[in-house]
């Protein structure tokens, strides 16, 4: 994927990161000095604000959909989960449901660099392994609308 593309999945992160800290705040409220290009051609430097905006606006109306679908692919209890892997997983959650058109090998991949570079020694796997039950998750619910 492309550098633009990481760049905006990681402020998209990080957005949700600062949401599951404070509640008062949104991911969109994080994501306010992005560029407001309309235009998501991810192969062009500076393009990358509407993704990252779209996976921050699907987290905020799906919030209690995407902790909980978290919580049912985890084996582990909500508060043995690092925040960062937490809002590595929701963040990847709700790009999936924001952009169906997106290959979810894709976000998968690209949410578990993210979670190489800024989570736990661990965390990627839990993440790929969260992701993929997830996503698994989604595509039977589509199939079954």
């Amino acid at each position: 994927m492309s550098a633009p593309s990481r760049t905006a999945r990681t402020a998209a992160m990080r957005a949700v990161f600062a949401a599951l800290c404070n509640p008062e705040t949104t991911p969109e409220d994080s994501l306010l000095n992005l560029p407001r290009d309309d235009d998501d051609d991810s192969a062009r430097p500076g393009k990358s604000g509407k993704l990252a905006r779209d996976i921050a606006a699907s987290f905020s109306l799906r919030r209690k959909e995407i902790e909980l679908m978290l919580e049912k692919a985890s084996s582990y209890a909500p508060e043995d989960i690092t925040m960062t892997e937490r809002a590595v997983v929701c963040a990847g959650a709700a790009e999936m449901l924001a952009r169906p058109q997106t290959p979810v090998a894709v976000v998968i991949n690209e949410f578990v660099e993210i979670a190489r570079r800024h989570g736990e020694e661990n965390g990627a796997k839990f993440v790929n392994a969260a992701l993929d039950r997830i996503a698994r998750g989604i595509r039977a619910s589509r199939d079954a609308s």
